[in-house]
């Protein structure tokens, strides 16, 4: 199967010319991935072990970092985690 957003009721895919961001293998950053992917709701069960995408609508503008050429994806400013819920608004800081 191909990459997609995990959370659930995101439709993303490549396709759509947004960025999808895979799960860092930083513990304590994974952790938080999983937490706000499990609050959120997710398409499919989350496993510690596995990797998982979540798109750039779930994460603050700020945190995503635009390279110059087309060639070079974005990427996260280090250590981010998603924070913006399904309907866009901002959510709270997961412990």
């Amino acid at each position: 199967m191909g990459r997609y957003c995990i959370v659930k009721n995101c439709n993303t895919t490549p396709s759509d010319n947004l960025s999808l961001f895979k799960v860092p293998l930083n513990a304590e950053v994974r952790k938080k991935w999983i937490n706000y992917v499990e609050k959120e709701g997710c398409k499919r069960a989350v496993d510690q072990e596995k990797n998982f995408h979540v798109c750039e609508l779930h994460f603050l503008p700020e945190l995503i970092k635009r390279h110059d050429s087309e060639f070079i994806r974005a990427t996260l400013v280090a250590k981010s985690f998603p924070t913006i819920r399904k309907n866009f608004e901002v959510s709270q800081a997961i412990n």
